[in-house]
């Protein structure tokens, strides 16, 4: 009868141990899910800035300033949802500058400058010996 209490104990400590093991797999991996999420959202959060940050990149030409601007207004958002919203207000108040300024530019000349006809400034032969020697080396003389 003993033997057999003795047997039933040993197989309930049995029993709680692999309970216990199993449980602390279950918070471990309970953990890790927590861990790639967290991960996932990140990386998904980064992927949506890049996107919106190119697409407005490419649909308009603009200064280094308002890059910048773009960038920093992206960067306050802190979910998908707030980027998009982002990049819904920056798109409809972006102001591009306009590439007329160099046509206008080169509408106005009238003729091709000419050459001056003040003297050349004589150009100083003294050199030192070493700079002679690098210019030898450089194959200029």
């Amino acid at each position: 009868m003993e033997e057999e209490v003795n047997e039933e104990e040993v197989k309930e400590e049995v029993k709680e141990e692999e309970i216990k093991e199993e449980s602390s797999e279950l918070n471990e991996a309970l953990n890790t899910i927590d861990t790639l999420q967290k991960e996932l959202q990140e990386v998904n959060l980064l992927n949506s800035k890049l996107l919106y940050v190119n697409k407005i990149f490419k649909s308009h030409t603009l200064s280094e300033s308002q890059k910048v601007n773009v960038i920093a207004a992206f960067d306050k958002a802190e979910t998908v949802k707030e980027v998009k919203l982002v990049f819904e207000t920056v798109s409809e108040n972006v102001v591009t500058n306009k590439k007329e300024n160099v046509t206008e530019a080169k509408l106005g000349m009238a003729s091709k400058a000419t050459g001056t006809t003040a003297s050349k400034p004589e150009v100083i032969n003294e050199v030192s010996d070493a700079v002679r020697r690098m210019q030898k080396l450089a194959g200029i003389i």
